[in-house]
């Protein structure tokens, strides 16, 4: 209520200071016929203009402080904030940078661990490779002592085949003797 009855002072003050003519200057029309105010009047009114322009000042300096309080806790959040930012980061990069840790030791033993299953599949290769081989070579043996057999078999046929080709020529040419023996005498 003060406030706004010192402004409205402050308003018909100033309109007042506003017609007061400037020195070397004519007077308004509307002035020239007006009485000028009383000493007490002007008195009162640079009273209360001087009054409201403590309490200007007063209400401006407030603001001024408010802002400047402001913009300090403006200033304090936003450190605050940029603090909270960093520390964000740093804890983002330390997570980031134990998380390839842990890939190149997961890689480093999945690494491992196919070596030793490469190294199991050599050896199995290995192993059945000479096992392979082993079985070859009995096969080969059994298929030599087959055809050795099969060989001998086969002389022991032609053998007897020759032996009855013998017994048969011999026999045929003692007949024959027999026959000529016979017929001739």
């Amino acid at each position: 209520m003060l406030y706004a009855s010192l402004l409205g002072l402050a308003f018909l003050g100033a309109s007042f200071l506003l017609a007061i003519p400037v020195v070397g200057q004519a007077p308004p029309e509307v002035w020239q016929t007006a009485e000028a105010p009383s000493t007490p009047t002007m008195e009162q009114l640079f009273r209360e203009i001087t009054a409201l322009r403590t309490l200007l000042e007063a209400r401006i300096d407030g603001v001024d402080k408010a802002v400047g309080q402001l913009q300090t806790l403006h200033e304090v959040k936003l450190h605050s904030l940029d603090a909270r930012l960093l520390a964000a980061r740093l804890a983002i990069g330390e997570r980031q940078d134990a998380t390839e840790k842990l890939q190149a030791q997961h890689l480093q033993t999945m690494q491992k661990q196919f070596d030793q299953f490469t190294e199991i599949l050599r050896s199995a290769d290995a192993n059945l490779n000479e096992r392979f081989q082993a079985l070859k070579e009995r096969l080969d043996r059994l298929e030599g002592t087959a055809s050795g057999v099969g060989t001998s078999w086969g002389v022991l046929v032609g053998a007897v085949a020759l032996l009855g080709s013998l017994v048969a020529l011999i026999t045929n040419q003692r007949r024959s003797r027999s026959q000529a023996d016979e017929r001739k005498g």
